[in-house]
């Protein structure tokens, strides 16, 4: 097609040639060399519009909508845009990839009159398949270890594309003061509203072993997140362990997620605690985050 174009072009400066070597012979040399070739460039290019026809209105909304998929594919995965709560958190974000590693501690500070009770847990996290992990965590109250804690998490299959990923959490966990054990199953899931809001809930039970009998308790942890930016996330968290209508804990904590760079991150809050004994109390949060991809 392009040759032939080409070709027109030339045939009219010929054709413009002939005009300034003899007018009188200008029309008919012009007709001559110029309509078969336009002609032939017609009929050329009508057997191309032929074979790429226009786009039907259902064709353009069709192919919008693919590349929409294609341009937010990587907004719909969780891993950045859902980001996990601090207090409870996740061993590893959902759809963690293998060889992911992690060591971070949290701190908390529930502000009493007399005295600052200081709970920290340093803990160390792996991803040992693609969506698997598992996690060691050693809570500590004020200077001496108060517990031992083992956890598991495997990511579930999900559709394609949506902006949604679950999985389920296993956690072991015994304490040296008091004497119990306890055992946690929960069901994460997470779901990306839009490109800014995003939430998580862990829900599931825990079952305390201790010398006085078994006890169940339920769990919800809702929690809503806003993306400022790239580095920057606010979040509100919510935990609630219930075992009847005056036996339950519950922590609101408004949040802020940091990263400052590919590996380092914190994680800063502060709220209102209740504990077992039901007088609620301002609450200070902290999680420092090393994290190796």
């Amino acid at each position: 097609m392009a040759k032939k174009l080409i070709g027109l072009i030339l045939v009219i400066f010929g054709c413009f040639g002939t005009v300034q070597a003899n007018e009188a012979l200008f029309v008919p040399d012009m007709l001559d060399d110029l309509v078969p070739v336009m002609l032939q460039y017609a009929t050329e290019a009508g057997e191309n519009a032929e074979e790429s026809p226009t786009p039907t209105e259902a064709e353009e909304k069709l192919m919008q909508e693919q590349e929409y998929e294609e341009n937010t594919a990587d907004e719909s995965s969780i891993a950045p845009h859902i980001p996990e709560p601090m207090v409870f958190d996740l061993i590893r974000p959902l759809g963690a990839k293998k060889g992911e590693f992690e060591i971070n501690t949290l701190g908390l500070w529930p502000l009493r009159r007399r005295n600052l009770d200081l709970e920290w847990a340093p803990e160390v996290e792996y991803a040992f398949r693609d969506g698997h992990a598992i996690e060691l965590e050693v809570p500590f109250r004020d200077h001496g270890l108060n517990s031992f804690k083992f956890a598991y998490q495997a990511t579930l299959p999900k559709q394609k594309n949506r902006p949604y990923i679950h999985g389920i959490q296993a956690i072991a966990r015994h304490d040296f003061s008091p004497r119990r054990t306890a055992m946690e199953s929960t069901y994460l899931f997470g779901y990306a509203l839009n490109n800014r809001f995003s939430v998580m809930t862990i829900t599931g039970a825990r079952a305390n072993v201790h010398s006085r009998g078994t006890n169940m308790d339920l769990l919800v942890n809702p929690s809503l997140f806003y993306h400022v930016n790239k580095r920057i996330t606010l979040g509100m968290e919510n935990n609630l362990r219930l075992r009847n209508t005056r036996d339950y804990d519950l922590n609101l904590i408004p949040q802020m997620f940091i990263e400052f760079g590919r590996y380092a991150s914190l994680q800063v809050g502060a709220g209102v605690t209740r504990p077992q004994t039901g007088t609620y109390r301002p609450l200070l949060a902290m999680r420092i985050i090393m994290a190796f991809r």
